[in-house]
């Protein structure tokens, strides 16, 4: 049996954290089209295809990348072509017969079935590299693709119809995958992160005091929650309260939350304080919603440091 998490405890209790946020920021997106032309020296940001990974061979998770160079988005070709094959298209290199050899100096052409639907240009940050190309985001948008920038530098590659309906759930998509590598977007502490560490980034938070061993520490925009060991705490979760979240996509009812993520893993129902867990797995770790019921809008967001299969009461 698990212990209750902090963020019941906080509802619970009514101590709620305020004060103007050095932590949490929202996370706004724009499209390719609304990204700041500026002279600048092209940027790399991960890549995510419809808000996974990008898997590669045997099931091999991979960071690709793509490129922001004087404000255009320049999407990676391996996840340019997948997201167009999902919609129908076949992305193919121009080969020379004389060379034996690919051609990317001229156009990709793209086919519907065997018919030729269009020609998409290359693009290459560096180019001496004949093997790494990439696609601008203004050329998929005529396929049904779209591009989306994060403020938490992710490049957001997906099939959804519209831009605005991707806005609406990629935050939420977004904020799982970073559970799953121990992160809430927007907080610099991690999971497994060690207390010394902590206060070194944060300084000295208010002690909340502590139960079984584990304790938990306040700061102005979340709380952390420690498992201690004999030399030194490492975080086991991080909670944020309705209050303090920022980032107003994910303040959405569990019902609204189901229809981007699933639903949810396990329900769990507390007597005392009256709330409703909502938890979804996250690879190793959870990604917990709290609320009144699935209708009305989630009261907090934790993250924690246990696998799906540990959450039994």
């Amino acid at each position: 049996m698990i212990k209750r998490p902090l963020l019941v405890v906080l509802l619970a209790t009514g101590l709620i954290m305020t004060g103007l946020p050095i932590g949490m920021m929202e996370v706004n997106q724009v499209s390719a089209a609304t990204v700041k032309a500026t002279a600048q020296p092209a940027q790399l940001y991960p890549t995510f295809l419809d808000g996974k990974r990008w898997e590669r061979g045997h099931n091999v998770a991979e960071d690709l990348v793509s490129v922001v160079k004087d404000g255009k988005i320049y999407v990676n070709n391996s996840a340019a072509e997948s997201a167009l094959y999902t919609k129908g298209y076949k992305l193919e290199t121009p080969f020379n017969p004389k060379t034996m050899q690919y051609d990317m100096s001229k156009p990709l052409v793209l086919k519907k079935g065997n018919k030729i639907v269009g020609k998409i240009s290359y693009y290459k940050v560096n180019p001496k590299e004949s093997y790494m190309g990439y696609i601008s985001a203004d050329s998929l948008k005529q396929y049904g693709v779209s591009v989306i920038l994060h403020n938490n530098n992710r490049v957001l590659v997906t099939t959804k119809n519209t831009v605005q309906q991707t806005k609406k759930e990629s935050d939420l998509i977004v904020l799982r995958e970073d559970v799953k590598q121990g992160f809430l977007p927007g907080i610099n502490i991690s999971l497994g992160e060690s207390e010394t560490n902590v206060t070194r980034k944060l300084g000295k938070g208010k002690d909340l005091g502590g139960e079984g061993g584990d304790y938990w520490i306040s700061y102005p925009n979340f709380t952390i929650g420690f498992s201690a060991d004999e030399y030194d705490g490492t975080v086991m979760d991080i909670a944020v309260a309705s209050k303090q979240i920022k980032n107003k996509n994910w303040l959405k009812t569990p019902v609204e939350i189901e229809k981007v993520l699933g639903k949810p893993n396990k329900v769990l129902f507390f007597d005392d304080s009256k709330d409703y867990m909502y938890i979804y797995s996250a690879s190793k770790n959870t990604l917990i919603f709290m609320a009144k019921d699935n209708k009305h809008v989630i009261d907090g967001i934790q993250m924690y440091s246990l696998p799906i299969e540990t959450w039994n009461y």
